[in-house]
């Protein structure tokens, strides 16, 4: 199936706010600040969805414990718009019967939660998800949970001074694939107040995890009630809690009350049903690799400033299970590591070789002392394919770009590449800033992962000469191409050449009349397109191929330019390009839509991104 693409924040949501000039552009500020947010963030990350920034939270209910008391977690004020105290006494929006964000084939799901709905509810059975609230560990009955989903991403309040927690699972049955599953979340785990004192430093109060279990609903039989992997005694389990510290530690729970180990070297195994616990210092199989012994793997786990947005440390992580090891990815980059596990320690062939599988995200706390905490997630992903049916590639968070302050996005960056206003919480875009790189690809499952190089713009290609851009079908596909203009910029070299054709590789297509597309070249205007060079016929696309039309442009020596596409498709998930990343400033795409056929002369407003399509010019070079 065709999958989305994981980096939400180009054009897998709506239409930018149409700033008014004038005066009704200073009054529009005056408005938002005084709801204590703005919309560039929302923007940024989410251009082509409509904002609710101007949408009011409603007014909490009346003498409603909590309901004032903003969450540990929530920035307060906030770039957008959110219930400033415990979610359960607010009003929700119900979903739509039958409404679902997820995509889902035999056995893969993917959710990128852009409901476009603020303040939604999200109870067990919404959205196609099992939600557990209000999971209590054995020693304690007093607490309260409630997931919702504001800002196309979901959150779940917890009370605090209790032990437990909330969790949620999509409503399907995995299979181990190949030998291996994988499960991929974004999630804000480094709040500093998640930690005792509020510092990085602190203690573990409350936290994320994610769990592969085998049990469908969390159990009466806990076999470790600190943690939310361990509410599935009976079941086999392997799970990792997600601390904002940077130390996660991950358990592998046999279905077995039978293990009486005392926690030591090697596995660390302890009853009633702990097999083993690994983290940077503990191990199990012959082979590790761990934040602890690489600590330049913590640069890729944010942390969040104190009330800053979620945004700032809400980081993609990836697990990939096996039969003999566990990995965990952050934004892309190996962050721990255990593997080659002896047989006594190895997970059942009954579980890898067909057996049922459920993905929870859950949040958990261990008595934590403020009253009232806040976790946020967005994307979440259980064996994400590719076309083809391998598993995607590596990806990083939306927000996350390597060697920018605080490794975050340059958010505050307008269609224009000018500095758009900004929020109290957003830090100005320095004017010298290192180059933001993305994540890093590993060589092997069980290697350190080394940068993928740079690609040169004229690149080779089979049977002969050069062309100008990308000519690799890139691991990853982009989503909601269809009536914007999308592209990338490349660069000649030292001589010009003569276009005669190019060449676009395009994943899923849509049926019939709805299966077209168009191909142009742009010059550059100080790192945004500009003026219109030369445009394609109209060509019917093939699915999963690469796909070329007649172009003719003569190109200068030197210069940079923008190969662009534009598609009829008549969905977010179809006639959408490949792609891989590369450097903030290489995407362009305009910022509103642009219907089918129309190529302007000067391109109009853009919005910059990071990705390298798969779309490449052939020609005399």
């Amino acid at each position: 199936m065709a999958v989305s693409k994981s980096k939400p924040r180009k054009k897998s949501s709506n239409a930018l706010f149409l700033f008014i000039a004038g005066g009704c552009l200073i009054l529009f500020f005056l408005v938002a600040f005084s709801f204590g947010f703005n919309t560039s963030l929302f923007n940024r990350l989410y251009p082509k969805q409509k904002s609710h920034a101007m949408e009011p939270i409603p007014t909490p209910f009346p003498n409603c414990p909590l309901g004032t008391t903003t969450p540990t977690g929530q920035a307060n004020p906030s770039d957008e718009p959110e219930p400033m105290g415990a979610i359960w006494c607010f009003p929700l929006t119900p979903p739509a019967p039958g409404f679902v964000t997820r995509v889902t084939g035999a056995n893969d799901w993917i959710d990128e939660f852009h409901t476009n709905i603020q303040m939604m509810r999200f109870n067990d059975g919404d959205l196609d998800y099992r939600v557990f609230d209000g999971v209590v560990s054995t020693r304690d009955n007093s607490g309260k949970t409630q997931h919702f989903i504001n800002n196309n991403h979901w959150m779940d309040d917890n009370r605090g001074n209790f032990s437990g927690g909330a969790m949620l699972r999509p409503n399907k049955v995995f299979k181990f694939e190949n030998g291996k599953i994988v499960a991929e979340a974004d999630v804000a785990m480094g709040i500093p107040c998640y930690q005792d004192g509020c510092t990085q430093f602190g203690g573990d109060e409350a936290w994320p995890e994610i769990v592969f279990t085998q049990a469908p609903v969390p159990t009466n039989d806990v076999v470790d009630n600190l943690y939310a992997y361990g509410q599935f005694g009976g079941y086999w389990s392997v799970g990792c809690r997600l601390h904002g510290r940077g130390a996660f530690t991950c358990a592998v729970e046999t279905n077995q009350h039978n293990q009486s180990g005392n926690d030591t070297p090697p596995c660390f195994t302890v009853g009633p049903s702990r097999l083993m616990e690994l983290s940077g210092f503990q191990y199990c199989g012959s082979s590790h690799y761990s934040y602890d012994e690489h600590p330049d793997a913590r640069q890729y786990l944010r942390h969040c400033q104190n009330n800053q947005m979620d945004m700032f440390c809400r980081d993609r992580v990836r697990m990939e299970l096996t039969k003999s090891s566990l990995t965990v990815y952050v934004n892309g980059h190996i962050y721990l590591q255990d593997a080659g596990w002896d047989a006594a320690h190895q997970l059942p062939d009954s579980w890898v070789n067909g057996g049922d599988t459920y993905v929870y995200f859950a949040d958990w706390e261990d008595r934590a002392p403020n009253p009232l905490y806040r976790f946020h997630w967005g994307r979440t992903a259980v064996n994400p394919h590719n076309p083809d049916g391998t598993f995607t590639a590596l990806s990083a968070a939306p927000s996350f770009c390597l060697g920018m302050p605080q490794n975050t996005c340059p958010v505050d960056m307008g269609g224009n590449g000018s500095p758009t206003p900004t929020g109290m919480m957003m830090s100005p875009t320095p004017t010298r800033v290192p180059t933001p790189t993305r994540i890093p690809t590993p060589t092997s499952s069980f290697m350190t992962p080394t940068p993928t190089p740079v690609r040169t713009t004229l690149t080779p290609v089979p049977g002969g000469g050069k062309v100008l851009g990308y000519a690799k079908a890139g691991g990853n596909v982009d989503v909601n191409d269809a009536n914007y203009i999308n592209g990338s910029k490349f660069t000649m070299g030292v001589t010009g050449g003569l276009v005669t054709s190019m060449s676009v590789f395009v994943a899923s297509v849509d049926t019939a009349p709805h299966n077209q597309y168009q191909l142009a070249i742009y010059t550059d205007n100080n790192g945004v397109p500009g003026g219109l060079v030369a445009k394609s016929g109209t060509g019917v696309l093939s699915a999963n191929a690469w796909n070329t039309l007649p172009i003719t442009a003569s190109l200068i020596a030197g210069r940079t330019y923008w190969l662009m596409y534009n598609t009829n498709g008549t969905t977010m998930l179809v006639n959408n390009m490949k792609f891989d990343y590369s450097n903030y400033g290489k995407e362009a795409y305009s910022t509103n839509p642009v219907a089918f056929g129309n190529w302007p002369q000067t391109f109009p407003a853009a919005t910059l991104g990071n990705l390298k399509f798969s779309i490449y010019a052939s020609g005399i070079f």
